[in-house]
């Protein structure tokens, strides 16, 4: 009674999802489970391929980041340089100002020198001469001679004094000259490094407007492809709740084994309407029992048969189930164990309740080492709960 009671309540549930998804407007209801399933992986893909671009996009960012941060030191670096060459310029200026300066010192002095020698040549046979004839003794003769000789070697002196401050400019202005050209060379070099990063930040914007015009591409096509993933299961669930019929009687047993018996497991995912795997607030139907361990430790865990019967169908697809086996147990129940990893049995093979005919696996569409367990009576799917007590 109580059994009953539980298929009946799991029938009005269905019958109000009939009604829920008459108002999606399906023409006509079928079971597309299989294409919900491939169409389930052609999702994953482009969630991969938009979690790989967004990651392009992310690295882009962070080396034209790095870049600009290169770039913005790289300016301050040029504008010291250039507040170097401006200062260097202008001790330039300054140093040629002095060697000019000094330069006319010279040249003022080797004139009043010239002018006292031109003096001193025309004297020479008159003035001099009646100078030193004029002397009284050779003391007289001795001073005049002396005086004469001391004031042109005063003149050569302040020449060459003036000549050596001079070549000391000069020196100091060659010196200038070489500074100002070294710093010329690197403001050169940094102007080249500034081009380089500015060519590489560029290149950067075109990486990342290319990968985000990708990522508009794959969001669009995500989104087709998710329409197509909802009308699938919609249709399917549809499907599952017209075709849905707790009260035919089942001949068997009562009760169903379960398929796995060593070891700890959970149900992971349950039968009925659960939350959309790829977002969007929408739900889907699944059709059986999701059996895990955690971290894979199911693998390779040996799958018993849940009650005895024929072997019906041993099956491999990329998608869906992948590697599977279905049992057909006498009165319109069958059942169905998913993502095996292998099979131990063949199709026609009679197989007894609690023989092993498989092993756990991670095939088909699956993220994770499970067992999906599905029970079907007359083709419409259970809820595995109600066999397996």
């Amino acid at each position: 009674m109580s059994m009953r009671l539980d298929r009946k309540i799991i029938c009005l549930l269905l019958a109000g999802a009939v009604a829920v998804t008459a108002g999606f407007g399906a023409v006509y209801a079928a079971d597309r489970s299989d294409e919900v399933a491939a169409l389930q992986q052609q999702l994953e893909q482009i969630r991969q391929q938009l979690s790989a671009l967004g990651d392009t996009v992310e690295n882009a960012q962070d080396r034209k980041d790095a870049l600009e941060e290169q770039s913005e030191l790289l300016e301050q670096q040029i504008a010291l340089l250039l507040d170097d060459i401006d200062a260097t310029r202008t001790a330039v200026a300054e140093a040629q100002q002095k060697v000019d300066q000094k330069q006319q010192e010279i040249n003022d002095t080797d004139e009043l020198f010239q002018e006292r020698l031109r003096a001193m040549q025309v004297t020479h046979t008159s003035g001099i001469l009646s100078t030193l004839l004029g002397a009284n003794s050779v003391d007289q003769l001795l001073a005049v001679s002396t005086t004469l000789s001391r004031i042109s070697a005063a003149d050569t002196a302040l020449l060459e004094e003036l000549s050596g401050q001079k070549a000391q400019l000069e020196a100091r202005q060659q010196e200038l000259d070489e500074q100002l050209n070294t710093l010329e060379e690197q403001q050169i070099a940094l102007n080249t490094k500034q081009d380089e990063l500015s060519a590489s930040i560029q290149a950067q914007d075109s990486a990342i407007s290319k990968a985000q015009a990708d990522q508009l591409a794959a969001q669009s096509e995500y989104e087709q492809v998710y329409a197509a993933y909802r009308e699938a299961v919609e249709e399917t669930n549809a499907w599952m709740s017209t075709h849905f019929d707790p009260d035919t009687p089942y001949t068997g047993s009562g009760v169903l084994l379960c398929p796995i018996q060593e070891g700890y497991y959970y149900i992971s995912s349950g039968f009925g309407y659960r939350s959309d795997p790829f977002g969007g607030g929408a739900t889907e139907f699944h059709n059986g029992y999701d059996f895990a361990g955690g971290s894979g430790a199911l693998m390779g865990r040996a799958i018993h048969a849940a009650e005895s019967g024929v072997v019906t169908n041993v099956e491999y697809r990329q998608t869906g189930y992948g590697l599977k086996v279905v049992i057909d147990h006498g009165g319109g129940l069958t059942t169905l164990y998913g993502h095996c990893s292998a099979i131990y049995v063949t199709v026609g093979q009679y197989v007894s309740r609690g023989d092993v005919i498989a092993a756990v696996g991670n095939s088909g569409n699956s993220t994770a080492a499970h067992l999906h367990f599905s029970v079907f009576l007359n083709g419409v799917a259970q809820d595995p709960g109600i066999y397996l007590g």
